[in-house]
């Protein structure tokens, strides 16, 4: 475990300020392999007393990325008043994206570690000064979806003794939501290599692998309350998701396209530049979710 300190300077109206974010990396968040890179977490800690905390999967088509990636986003938020848990978890093979990457796992064995490290949040959060009462989940593309599922499937909490309740909202970008829509669309468009190796690689060589490793097929389970973002690339996998939403029961969801950006650059604009929208609009949502959960 390695703790560390950093100052951030913010121009605000015309006054700089310094808040100090604490930052405690490689913690291990799974008993079972206290030395697997792959199942550790780094904190950003806010300075905010009893901040709420944001549970981060990064990206990387659920065979590539490192929590290391994630710093910049992370800070920014914690300068924010939200603390920042930015996860690793076990990756797929990509023999799609080239021969020598040809091990790791499949679903559900990355939402497993997911739900394991959403469990090590809410154990540990008096220890590090968060609150287990205000606990988010959020992720860009694979980790996109990997935050829908975790809010949306139950069985992964419920292994961990948690529930679905336990979630204050969950916040999807740039994600597939429906994998045997996303595997038809890369045969369409790809060819049959890319939709065998990439999709099923990952989830399952059956539809009904497919099907069940999707957040549109659980969504009556759904019980938190849901911020959708996309960009100009994952516009149609989350329209599909935005439909399905518009029929169930569940009405506390809000979409916001970010159509001006394809997928590399949206990420790069939410992480790096000074002044985002629609990272402003994740802040408002923890923070007004946050409000109400209090109440």
């Amino acid at each position: 475990m390695k703790k560390y300190f950093t100052l951030i300077f913010i121009v605000s109206i015309g006054q700089l300020r310094a808040q100090e974010v604490s930052i405690i990396r490689d913690l291990p968040y799974y008993e079972e392999a206290p030395n697997n890179l792959k199942q550790m977490l780094d904190l950003y800690l806010s300075d905010e007393k009893n901040s709420p905390i944001l549970l981060w999967i990064h990206g990387g088509a659920w065979a590539f990325g490192d929590k290391k990636d994630e710093v910049s986003l992370a800070k920014l938020l914690a300068n924010q008043g939200i603390s920042v848990a930015v996860i690793n978890y076990r990756l797929s093979p990509a023999l799609w994206a080239d021969p020598k990457f040809n091990t790791g796992i499949r679903h559900p064995e990355h939402i497993k570690d997911v739900a394991s490290a959403f469990k090590w949040i809410y154990t540990n959060a008096e220890m590090y000064g968060f609150d287990r009462r205000r606990i988010f989940i959020s992720g860009y593309s694979s980790g996109g979806h990997l935050s829908a599922l975790l809010a949306t499937d139950p069985k992964y909490l419920e292994d961990e003794g948690l529930n679905l309740r336990h979630i204050s909202g969950v916040i999807p970008i740039a994600g597939a939501y429906d994998i045997p829509a996303y595997y038809d669309t890369h045969l369409k468009y790809n060819g049959i290599d890319l939709a065998e190796n990439h999709v099923k690689g990952v989830f399952g060589d059956t539809r009904e692998a497919l099907y069940e490793a999707s957040p549109t097929t659980h969504l009556e389970n759904l019980r938190t309350p849901m911020l959708l973002i996309s960009e100009s690339q994952s516009y149609r996998y989350t329209v599909i998701l935005e439909n399905a939403l518009e029929e169930t029961s569940n009405t506390d969801f809000k979409v916001m396209h970010a159509n001006e950006f394809n997928h590399k650059d949206f990420y790069r604009h939410l992480s790096s530049d000074a002044s985002s929208k629609y990272r402003t609009a994740i802040i408002e949502f923890i923070k007004g979710k946050s409000v109400s959960k209090l109440r």
